[in-house]
């Protein structure tokens, strides 16, 4: 992309205005017309920006020209005291719990948590009205990390975060379970723009089977 700015600019073409980043701000950019291209993460958001769902009020004028591959999901990962075993859990049983996730304000983690909450019937706030909290703070849960260590050593409940492969063999090593979506949830989901992703059971033998998620 870099190159194809810079040769734009050569050739006494019109300059090319590029955005990246793991928020949803180069989508809005690009509507606005105050950038030319962005990349975002996951690819999964510009779907959901294309239905008008979610954070965006209506359809956004956007396409993809490209995405780059590359397998993860959206894993939502609790102590095994919490007696969550589905994401819908949540709602049904209204726990205390102490969530971390990404730091980044306005990261997309954070607005695909408020959806799926949504579409299992909680919200965000609802957290802290039942005596839990998310707090935006840490790191991806790499397992030398600090974040990673709150939650094997109970200072937290759950983590909610992206980057499968790399931490959640070490996470149910150590007891960690792994929510699944329902199925119902996961289409309704689908239905705004999200795509389903499986950490399969082939890969991380401890899981007790297939954990149904979203693709990040």
């Amino acid at each position: 992309f870099m190159e194809a700015a810079d040769e734009s600019k050569r050739q006494g073409g019109k300059p090319v205005t590029l955005s990246a980043s793991s928020s949803a701000e180069g989508i809005f950019a690009v509507a606005a017309c105050e950038v030319d291209l962005a990349m975002i993460n996951p690819a999964s958001v510009l779907s959901v920006a294309l239905h008008g769902k979610g954070i965006f009020k209506r359809p956004m004028p956007v396409r993809a020209l490209a995405v780059i591959p590359s397998w993860d999901a959206f894993v939502f990962a609790v102590r095994p005291e919490t007696g969550l075993t589905r994401f819908e859990d949540i709602a049904a049983r209204k726990p205390k719990l102490r969530i971390l996730m990404h730091p980044t304000p306005d990261h997309c983690l954070h607005h695909m948590f408020d959806d799926v909450a949504a579409a299992t019937g909680f919200a965000r706030d609802d957290i802290e009205r039942w005596g839990g909290e998310v707090q935006k703070r840490g790191s991806v849960p790499w397992p030398q990390t600090e974040t990673c260590k709150a939650l094997l050593h109970g200072d937290v409940d759950a983590i909610f975060d992206e980057a499968a492969s790399s931490w959640v063999p070490q996470a149910l090593d150590a007891g960690i379970r792994i929510l699944t979506l329902a199925e119902a949830t996961v289409q309704s989901l689908e239905a705004i723009g999200y795509r389903r992703a499986v950490l399969p059971r082939s890969a991380y033998p401890k899981l007790t089977a297939d954990v149904l998620s979203l693709d990040f």
